[in-house]
């Protein structure tokens, strides 16, 4: 097994600089912390966390809050990207993650309790506005937090910015001529629901368009069951048809395209498509997108977490909106 030791002789460095750059110590330098941590893994180095806690007097342990009802742990099309990243950035820095529902063997427990229990030192949250209630309790403590979906007053959140990732879609609809642009929003009870369908709105009326009431149609629920709903309720009930739907999250999408061709319409050349969330089955589909930079919003959610933690100063502000990209592919037609 490769020691402390063994790293230090092969940097060159003391074993005391090797353990605080391992331990990411606060006066190390980052030429010295990247030449250890860069060889640590290279050698194969596995930490001894039991040893290092009776050292520190720290668990090293994070824990990542989710809802099983809606299953937004690693596995979800949108928080497991963002969570794997987070995972990734606080294992370079020496934390092992535990994930922490509100059910241990079948027996429902408040989320405060489940951190207790696991000695966490901090959490990432992933849950929407609708388990702000579930979370309170947690939301209360004084527990260290990042929160990678909704925004709490006084924690450190990180996100996608939901305006001006809105704005790109409709502007881009806008340039190719679409000015009857329906919208299938998110949850209205959402955080994303209600910014982009506010963006929306506020979009329409900046370029004297008619806001049409029956042009929104919001998803009860992040299903595509729910997805199909919506978009079979906005075509089959409007007078008059849109020429391009914006669609406010990933598996509305793919609803959004097989209901299309249910009807025995095709894309683009019947009517446009944009999504939000740029998922596989975007890619796969060929829809155009706004992009998340989900890699970014979880790397950040961790150094946040991680400076909080190690009491380090963060030039960052509490609420930290990450920029979106517009992908092209070729749902999208110009109409002028």
């Amino acid at each position: 097994m490769v020691t402390l030791y063994d790293i230090a002789k092969r940097t060159k460095l003391s074993p005391a600089t090797v353990s605080k750059a391992l331990n990411n110590y606060s006066g190390v330098k980052k030429s010295t912390y990247d030449l250890v941590v860069s060889t640590a893994m290279e050698m194969g180095y596995i930490p001894n966390l039991a040893a290092r806690s009776l050292t520190t007097k720290k668990t090293w342990l994070v824990g990542i809050l989710f809802s099983e009802e809606v299953h937004t742990g690693i596995t979800h099309w949108h928080y497991g990207p963002i969570l794997a990243s987070a995972q990734s950035r606080l294992a370079q820095a020496g934390y092992d993650v535990v994930f922490i529902s509100n059910n241990l063997g079948g027996r429902r427990m408040s989320y405060i309790e489940r951190c207790n229990t696991r000695s966490v030192e901090g959490i990432i949250i992933a849950a929407s506005e609708p388990f702000t209630d579930a979370v309170r309790c947690v939301l209360e403590s004084d527990i260290k937090m990042v929160s990678v979906e909704t925004p709490y007053e006084n924690k450190y959140s990180v996100l996608c910015d939901n305006y001006s990732g809105t704005i790109q879609g409709l502007e881009y609809l806008y340039s190719l001529g679409h000015r009857e642009i329906a919208f299938i929003s998110c949850p209205f009870n959402t955080v994303a629901g209600h910014e982009r369908t506010d963006t929306y709105k506020s979009f329409m009326t900046s370029k004297n368009l008619k806001v049409n009431s029956d042009y929104i149609v919001e998803c009860k629920e992040y299903t595509i069951k729910d997805s199909y709903k919506a978009i079979r309720k906005l075509l089959e009930k409007t007078k008059v048809k849109p020429t391009a739907i914006f669609v406010g999250f990933g598996d509305a999408a793919i609803a959004a395209v097989n209901f299309i061709h249910d009807k025995n319409l095709k894309i683009p050349e019947d009517i446009s498509l944009i999504g939000f969330d740029d998922t596989l089955a975007s890619i796969a589909m060929g829809i155009t997108t706004i992009e998340q930079d989900r890699h970014k919003i979880g790397v950040l959610a961790a150094e946040l977490l991680i400076n909080q933690i190690e009491e380090k100063k963060t030039d960052y502000k509490l609420h930290t909106r990450i920029e979106t990209s517009l992908i092209e592919r070729r749902s999208c037609k110009k109409i002028i």
